[in-house]
């Protein structure tokens, strides 16, 4: 139902797809009706980007953590070493290698908590003999 003098507006469809470089330029006509939809390139000049690849590491390293996994004492097998990794999150991806020669290595590793990381041993390691990495 209309009043005398009140404004009726048509339905208006408009599609509009984004892509990763682009971005929408939205026209409008005097009462604000939009009547079209336009691509608009994104193209930042490599020049105008400073520090892309320093910042990158910044970040991709504060995601990242190693340790050596200490042997202190005479403990018994297995052997067992909880890393407090502070990383806030169960969802990593943890390996362990051994330091001289590199080769992986498949301890027990269970995820205690969202900062803590356990590795147990079947046998007692050397000390310091094998890195955890986390990421």
């Amino acid at each position: 139902m209309t009043t005398a003098g009140e404004p009726k507006l048509a339905p208006h469809t408009i599609g509009y797809t984004t892509t990763a470089n682009n971005v929408p330029t939205i026209a409008t006509n005097s009462f604000g009706v939009v009547t079209g939809i336009t691509n608009t390139l994104i193209d930042i000049p490599a020049s105008q980007v400073s520090n892309f690849t320093a910042a990158t590491k910044t970040v991709i390293n504060s995601l990242r953590k190693s340790t050596l996994i200490p042997v202190a004492g005479s403990p018994s097998a297995p052997f067992s070493y909880a890393w407090t990794h502070g990383l806030d999150s169960p969802d990593l991806s943890v390996q362990v290698y051994e330091v001289s020669g590199g080769a992986t290595v498949y301890p027990q590793i269970d995820r205690t908590s969202d900062t803590v990381v356990t590795f147990t041993f079947a046998i007692v390691p050397a000390n310091n003999a094998f890195r955890a990495l986390i990421f």
